[in-house]
């Protein structure tokens, strides 16, 4: 790109405007075209009475209220609803990839920085992609489809790992937002080197990501204690492992704060 800043504030802001748009579309036009009413009743008896739900349609399959199934009901044509079923599979290539490749990148980021084994930093030199990365990517995937499966089957312990597997990322929100507050102070010389120097937006957006960060935490399935029990053993393992790669570099004569003095860390 021949210019990366105004590219990406483009393509972040025009992105955003737009999955924001069809976001609100969605909401707004599956109920009015499905009929909200119908909708609304049919999702009740469908995950509180099943049995009522199949007597009152004779018999036939009561699917999941989804949007395949209003534009079922509300075109009569099944070849609408198979349409938009495969759209629902381009998940796997639109989302799912885009995440195991965020995911690789995430741990491959940080052993290059020093604070995961560096072992997870080897490129394939065929390849020219991440090996040990995608390896413990793999893991994590194979674990989360697993848990994901005997969730389906009435595990609660799996309910919960799953809850984590979801919202557990939102973890790193609220310590971003307080990172943002507190750098004018604890890090001017980070601060000099921010594309916007100012005290008081950082305090603005600091606070809104601290805030939200904190809201879905406490608002979400964090009250179960599955998930608290895996919120735990999570964070003290990341810590652990935190704790040993310091020592590990501070041992080498690598000083960890130095790391992060440049933009991007090398």
């Amino acid at each position: 790109m021949k210019n990366p800043t105004k590219s990406y504030v483009n393509g972040y802001v025009g992105a955003f405007t737009a999955i924001m748009a069809l976001y609100l579309a969605n909401a707004f036009l599956v109920p009015l075209v499905g009929n909200y009413d119908f909708l609304a009743a049919y999702s009740y008896l469908q995950t509180n009475y099943p049995d009522v739900l199949s007597g009152i349609v004779k018999g036939l399959p009561t699917p999941d209220p989804s949007v395949p199934l209003v534009a079922s009901v509300a075109f009569l044509n099944p070849a609408v609803a198979l349409v938009i079923g495969f759209a629902y599979f381009l998940w796997y290539l639109n989302t799912a990839l885009v995440c195991w490749v965020g995911g690789v990148r995430g741990f491959f980021s940080l052993a290059f920085d020093r604070a995961l084994p560096e072992k997870l930093a080897d490129v394939s030199p065929r390849w020219a992609a991440p090996t040990w990365a995608n390896h413990l990517t793999a893991v994590i995937a194979l674990l989360g489809a697993t848990f994901t499966l005997l969730d389906a089957m009435g595990s609660t312990l799996a309910a919960g790992v799953v809850a984590f597997f979801d919202f557990s990322c939102l973890f790193f929100v609220w310590p971003v937002g307080l990172a943002l507050m507190l750098a004018p102070w604890w890090k001017p010389e980070l601060f000099k080197q921010m594309t916007f120097q100012s005290k008081t937006l950082l305090a603005i957006v600091g606070g809104l990501t601290f805030a939200i960060g904190w809201y879905f935490m406490v608002f979400t399935a964090y009250k179960d204690i599955p998930v608290l029990t895996t919120n735990i053993l999570v964070g003290l393992l990341g810590i652990v492992v935190f704790t040993i790669m310091a020592a590990r570099n501070r041992s080498r004569g690598i000083e960890v704060e130095k790391i992060y003095y440049e933009i991007p860390p090398a």
